[in-house]
């Protein structure tokens, strides 16, 4: 069985649009990002590669949320 992050961590195109997606998104506490993608691109008018950057910069946040309070 492969470990589970073989790949290294992409750089975030953090624009202002991609960091509000992802404050949205770290907010909804328990939901799963089942259908964030296209959520996102319709909510916040944003690609599907920055969404998919809001998704991994939401899941950061929840890290350092859990981590720091």
């Amino acid at each position: 069985m492969m470990p589970l992050r073989t790949i290294a961590p992409r750089n975030i195109q953090a624009t202002e649009d991609v960091i509000r997606a992802a404050q949205w998104l770290a907010e909804r506490r328990g939901e799963a990002f089942g259908a964030a993608v296209s959520t996102v691109k319709a909510r916040f008018g944003i690609s599907a590669v920055e969404a998919a950057d809001a998704i991994e910069l939401a899941l950061q946040m929840r890290t350092v949320r859990r981590a720091f309070g």
